[in-house]
């Protein structure tokens, strides 16, 4: 008995040995863990966005942001950001400096207009990367074709020609059609140049492989919006829902 307990032990420092060099020897290239927490949907004015590690650029729309982002609010401006996890929908006006946390900012002096969306609004903008990242130009027009297929639900994969694996599940067009529902409620009670509805419903049609659904909304929202922050993103997204329409 004493054998195999000192065995036991010698194989226990044994394991410690080989497996504590591993635990802190992290490659220099890991992938953050910082993961977004939100989304800029509206945007009048100016705003500079400054990283945790310091970074900085500006604001633009469909922006998202992480937890212990600052965001600078110029004094004529006025910033929308909604956050994923819970659908907190803050609207920033004037003079701010917002500390991003992740489920709500912070500023001194200043308080934000405060409206609660469904979490549901924030899971499908979560999953609505910007526009210039994820719907590059399609072949042939100077980019290359991003495949979505890991975005969307086993009912609406698409095969290796392009085509859908098969046609949409009745619970698939009752959540298409819960969600335009949703859409036209939200575009009642929200500001014009606010385009979280708009995010909200192309997020859900893409995920459903709905791309001329897409092209629709995309030229309402253009024509709505002929020039402005969201003009080139929604153009971009645009051209990338016809090019997936014409490989279907």
């Amino acid at each position: 008995m004493m054998r195999e307990s000192l065995l036991v032990a010698r194989l226990m420092v044994l394991f410690c040995w080989l497996v504590t060099p591993v635990a802190f020897a992290a490659p220099e290239d890991a992938a953050p863990t910082n993961a977004a927490v939100g989304m800029v949907t509206g945007l009048q004015g100016r705003a500079v966005y400054r990283a945790a590690d310091g970074n900085s650029k500006p604001v633009a729309l469909m922006m998202k942001i992480r937890s212990r982002d600052t965001l600078d609010i110029e004094a004529d401006a006025a910033l929308t950001l909604v956050y994923f996890a819970s659908g907190r929908q803050e609207r920033w006006q004037g003079a701010a400096q917002v500390l991003v946390e992740t489920g709500s900012g912070a500023s001194t002096g200043v308080a934000p207009q405060i409206t609660t969306l469904s979490a549901g609004v924030g899971q499908a903008l979560a999953q609505y990367p910007a526009a210039s990242a994820a719907f590059p130009e399609p072949a042939g027009t100077g980019g290359m074709r991003v495949r979505s297929s890991d975005l969307l639900p086993t009912s609406a994969q698409t095969s290796a020609s392009g085509q859908p694996a098969r046609g949409l599940s009745e619970s698939d067009k009752l959540a298409i059609d819960n969600a335009r529902h949703a859409y036209a409620s939200l575009r009642q009670k929200t500001p014009a140049e606010d385009l979280a509805p708009e995010l909200y419903l192309l997020s859900v049609l893409n995920t459903y492989a709905q791309y001329e659904d897409m092209i629709t909304l995309a030229n309402k929202t253009l024509q709505r919006h002929p020039a402005g922050p969201a003009n080139e993103e929604l153009l971009r997204l645009k051209r990338w829902a016809e090019a997936r329409a014409q490989a279907k």
